[in-house]
């Protein structure tokens, strides 16, 4: 069986108003995010794009096909960032 290849819209996905758009204007998803609950599943699926390539650039590293100057540090770096992110910081 051919592996497939799982594609997803590229760019920044951001939340504006009811809609997740990526990069400004390529609609995404929408859905009703004036609830807190719901603002931060917004905020969770904005995010999902960082997070994916986090995981990538994580597995990289864990099985040791990275450049070498990307360490420990870099790599709690990144996850900081991208829980931040998805939890509504910048």
């Amino acid at each position: 069986m051919e592996a497939k290849t799982q594609k997803h819209t590229s760019g920044q996905w951001t939340i504006d108003g009811d809609d997740i758009l990526a990069n400004g204007w390529e609609f995404i998803c929408s859905g009703y995010f004036k609830m807190p609950e719901n603002k931060a599943n917004a905020r969770l699926i904005a995010a999902a794009p960082d997070m994916f390539d986090t995981l990538k650039v994580l597995q990289l590293f864990l099985e040791g096909n990275h450049a070498k100057s990307f360490t420990k540090e870099n790599a709690l770096t990144l996850i900081r960032h991208t829980i931040k992110q998805a939890e509504g910081g910048k």
